[in-house]
C-alpha cells in the first residue's frame, strides 16, 4: 500500500512540479506544517502570494489572465479573497445561529475551519 502511494506521489510531483521554485515551495510549505505547525490556511495564503509575485517561476504553461486583473492585481487579488472568505466563513455562522455550538456538526465545522493544537 505504502509502495502505492509513494509511486502516485512521485507521478502527481514530476507533473505539477515544474523547477526548482515549485520544489523548495512544496518543501517549505511541508516543513511549516509538520515540523512548525503554520496554520493550513497561512501556508496556502503564503503560497498564492509567491505565485502572484512570480507566476513565471512556478508555471511553464501559458496562463490566461483577465485583463482586468492585470490592470488592478491587488483589487482582484482583495475581491477574490473577500468571496473565498465569505462562502467559506458564511456556512459555518449560519450553523452555529441555527444548531448552537454543542451541537456535533458545528463543533466539526469548527475544527475543520481553525488550527487546533495537538
Amino acid at each position: 500500500m505504502l509502495a502505492i502511494v509513494v509511486q502516485a506521489l512521485t507521478r502527481v510531483g514530476r507533473r505539477a512540479l515544474n523547477g526548482n521554485a515549485g520544489v523548495v515551495l512544496a518543501v517549505a510549505s511541508f516543513l511549516a506544517l509538520a515540523v512548525f505547525r503554520v496554520p493550513f490556511p497561512l501556508v496556502i495564503a503564503c503560497a498564492a502570494v509567491a505565485g502572484l509575485a512570480m507566476p513565471h517561476r512556478f508555471s511553464s504553461a501559458e496562463i490566461v489572465v483577465p485583463t482586468s486583473a492585470i490592470a488592478r492585481p491587488w483589487r482582484h487579488l482583495s475581491l477574490m479573497l473577500g468571496w473565498t472568505m465569505l462562502l467559506w466563513l458564511l456556512p459555518l455562522a449560519l450553523m452555529i445561529l441555527l444548531v448552537g455550538r454543542g451541537n456535533v456538526f458545528a463543533d466539526l465545522a469548527l475544527f475543520f475551519s481553525y488550527r487546533q493544537p495537538l
